[in-house]
């Protein structure tokens, strides 16, 4: 990615991932033999991309829940189990989460939240094997989404998954989701934040600011 971001490479995805976030992100066809006739037939378009501490990422970066579900995701599990491994890592991430306390600025505004569970900044509309961040977000719109979701206990999480997986997360009061270009955010314990499947930095004294920006380019 920090690759094609510096020589603005145009790229064609092709889906064959455990769910494909990042291409139904951008309406691709499911199928890789149609998706690659965009090779021809497509355009191409710019697609926003995220920074955490200067560590470029795609669909979602995170820390809490859906860092502990992805830490658990081998290859070996989403060879077998498709995307039922990410229910799989998750059963065996609940006995392991703490809810911790993070501080969120931005704009000039300063909050702090409780009891978190999971806190996820979605550039893309999808993550985790098929949740939505916001219904409506974009690749393409220049915003990233930050999810919170506060919980004491993982089983309280589990009532809001309908929510979390449609984007709806007004109909629960256990999320919160706002639109942001630029956020700070210093939970009250050093976390691994995890992106597009990846470790990618810790926090508190290394995570800065998510930047929403468009400079990398995509064939669809």
């Amino acid at each position: 990615l920090p690759s094609l971001i510096e020589k603005e490479i145009p790229l064609i995805v092709l889906p064959r991932g455990t769910a494909n976030d990042f291409a139904r992100g951008l309406n691709l066809p499911a199928d890789p033999e149609t998706a690659i006739s965009a090779v021809e037939d497509g355009e191409i378009r710019a697609v926003d991309v995220g920074y955490a501490n200067g560590h470029p990422f795609l669909n979602a970066a995170s820390i809490g829940m859906s860092a502990e579900v992805t830490e658990r995701q081998t290859k070996e599990r989403k060879r077998q189990f498709g995307a039922v491994s990410y229910a799989i890592s998750a059963w065996e991430a609940r006995r392991d989460i703490r809810p911790f306390k993070v501080r969120l600025e931005g704009k000039g505004e300063s909050r702090t939240v409780q009891d978190c569970i999971q806190l996820l900044v979605g550039n893309g509309p999808h993550y985790g094997g098929g949740m939505t961040v916001r219904e409506g977000a974009s690749l393409q719109d220049g915003h990233l989404n930050i999810s919170i979701v506060r919980a004491k206990s993982p089983w309280t999480m589990a009532t809001a998954l309908p929510f979390l997986k449609t984007g709806r997360a007004d109909f629960t009061p256990h999320v919160d989701v706002k639109t942001v270009e630029r956020i700070r955010i210093e939970p009250d314990r050093k976390m691994t934040v995890y992106a597009d499947g990846e470790p990618i930095t810790k926090t508190p004294k290394e995570l800065r600011e998510f930047l929403s920006i468009f400079n990398s380019n995509f064939v669809l």
